[in-house]
């Protein structure tokens, strides 16, 4: 079966969606998430793309043809699903994009009880022309998704720039779906049927809906479509757009969405998930309480952009210039070294010896960020009887999961002494720390988890009060998993865990997306039998815990951890 992204409820009447050549289902983010509240959401990644399986070598001897197949076994297995699940036993609504398009419309025509309507934005209808322009160009296109994964950042930007207008939330999809598709399905050419396309579109029964546009970069042909006659099809034109048509103009793309649905007599349900919109109306009644000697931050912090990586790194750069009051280089202050942070030299002078290592894990949504980001606050965390370890990490998309977590271990690894040592992390930096603990064969005494991110479903109902921020949004969150971890992120679970867990602090904001996820976590982890300790302060939103206002308290905290496993390893 291919690899399939389910939202909304059964209770709602299916969908199905499918995307263009070189794209995955979560190039589709907008259109999942537009259409989940109303809808239950099938986005299918095809055969070859995405994280579903390459094409084999009996495959490419017709690779449409064998798409077609492995689509037309997961709609079935999607029907029986819905019949499981108590589902309404109702036909589906198809939309697809482009090849996804043609994919749907020639599943259609071999299998038409599968379907009540379909949405073609653009389909691959192609001339014979068009045709061997594909296939002449595929070696090419191969190519250039290969330069285009030897440099993510700047392809990310290219893209951004060249379309600001897109929904923020498809960038990242869109790239991974460049470094995830088959080379040799590309490299092939094909991204239709091998019969011609009147053949097909004029024998659908369902009734049918080309978006398309006058737009000389549209591939469908909506005067040869018009001439077939099939009273089925249906033409919707949308000015001046290019291929990708529904993304040049979303709100626009969804009213005619919603005019085919009132059209066709479907009435979108309204059980399971409601807009992000509409929760945060329901829950967030009241402005939030932000402790008022926190809110100038919020101001000051640059945009949080990942899916234009270049800003938001240079924003960062600019943001955290390490002092000049700071040694160049790590250096060791009263027998504490401090690796990728530089610490002056008045560093208490009666500072305990250390009897703890604490591995301090920078975040920046795994995409952005440095160790000597953290410098100002290491300088204070050394004055705990601690010496502090501040790893750098290869940062997504140029390296994607798991390469920051094979970083942070290897670094663990190479570490001597034998103090105990406490994992430790802010919002990326405590979901690596969460992973290391998963991953790394040294004794863990203590974690140290400061507004951690770990969910890349975003399931939280804070993600929905807290969606437009402060700082941090959903949006930015859901680029950057996308950007991590593509579509299969995999997060430590409490059964991939070592039986002993070690003691924990967990610190969360009131104000922040993240915050339940947090919670759960420390409920999750009692509820695994590890002491924990939770807390959260009036007043912080994401990025807080490390201002000289909050931080005396974050630090008394993990000076208590670090007393409590004191007793454990003497």
């Amino acid at each position: 079966m291919l690899s399939v992204q389910i939202a909304g409820s059964p209770l709602n009447p299916a969908i199905v969606l499918t995307h263009g050549v070189t794209d995955n289902a979560h190039s589709q983010a907008d259109l999942i998430d537009h259409l989940s509240p109303h809808f239950q959401v099938f986005a299918i990644d095809t055969l070859g793309h995405g994280t579903s399986p390459a094409f084999s070598a009996a495959d490419l001897a017709d690779p449409f043809e064998a798409a077609a197949t492995e689509l037309t076994a997961t709609i079935k297995e999607i029907l029986a699903y819905r019949m499981s699940v108590g589902a309404l036993a109702e036909p589906l609504i198809g939309h697809g994009h482009s090849m996804g398009g043609a994919l749907l419309s020639f599943v259609a025509h071999n299998n038409p009880e599968f379907f009540r309507l379909l949405i073609l934005e653009d389909p691959a209808w192609l001339s014979p022309e068009q045709q061997d322009g594909y296939l002449s160009r595929g070696p090419d296109m191969a190519d250039r998704y290969d330069g285009m994964k030897a440099d993510p950042v700047q392809a990310l930007a290219e893209c951004y720039t060249e379309r600001p207008h897109w929904p923020v939330t498809e960038f990242a999809g869109w790239l991974n779906g460049k470094f995830q598709v088959d080379r040799d399905l590309i490299r092939s050419g094909v991204v239709t049927f091998s019969k011609p396309w009147q053949e097909v579109a004029s024998s659908l029964t369902v009734p049918t809906y080309i978006m398309t546009s006058e737009n000389p970069d549209t591939i469908a042909d909506h005067q040869a479509i018009a001439a077939i006659g099939n009273p089925q099809l249906h033409i919707r034109m949308i000015a001046n757009a290019p291929h990708s048509v529904r993304r040049e103009d979303t709100e626009l793309y969804h009213q005619i969405l919603a005019d085919i649905f009132l059209a066709e007599g479907i009435a979108s349900g309204k059980a399971g998930n409601r807009t992000t919109t509409e929760i945060s109306r329901r829950v967030n009644t009241a402005e939030p309480y932000i402790d008022p000697r926190l809110s100038p931050i919020i101001e000051q912090t640059p945009p949080q952009t990942p899916w234009d990586l270049v800003s938001l790194r240079a924003g960062g750069t600019r943001a955290f210039t390490p002092s000049t009051r700071y040694a160049p280089d790590s250096i060791t202050v009263n027998g504490t070294r401090i690796f990728n942070a530089q610490h002056d030299a008045d560093t208490q002078a009666d500072t305990e010896q250390p009897s703890v290592t604490i591995i301090n894990i920078h975040g920046g949504g795994y995409v952005a960020g440095s160790a000597h980001f953290l410098d100002e606050y290491n300088h204070q965390l050394a004055k705990l009887p601690a010496r502090i370890v501040c790893p750098d990490y290869r940062l997504a998309p140029e390296y994607p999961y798991p390469a920051a977590i094979t970083d942070i271990v290897r670094d663990i690894n190479e570490l001597t002494g034998d103090e105990p040592l406490i994992l430790m992390g802010d919002s990326a930096g405590a979901g690596l720390a969460w992973s290391v603990l998963a991953q790394t064969d040294r004794p863990i005494a203590g974690l140290v988890l400061l507004e951690p991110a770990i969910d890349p479903t975003l399931s939280g109902r804070s993600f929905s009060t807290y969606a437009d921020g402060p700082i941090w949004t959903r949006q930015a969150a859901a680029a950057a998993w996308q950007l991590y971890a593509g579509q299969s992120p995999s997060v430590a679970t409490m059964q991939s865990l070592r039986p002993q867990l070690p003691r924990t602090l967990v610190v969360v904001n009131p104000v922040d997306p993240l915050r339940d996820e947090g919670i759960q976590l420390a409920l999750d982890l009692t509820d695994a039998g590890a002491p924990v300790s939770l807390h959260m302060l009036a007043g912080t939103f994401h990025g807080t815990m490390k201002d000289p206002v909050v931080s005396p308290q974050i630090n008394a905290w993990i000076s208590e951890l670090i007393a409590s496993i004191e007793p454990l390893n003497c």
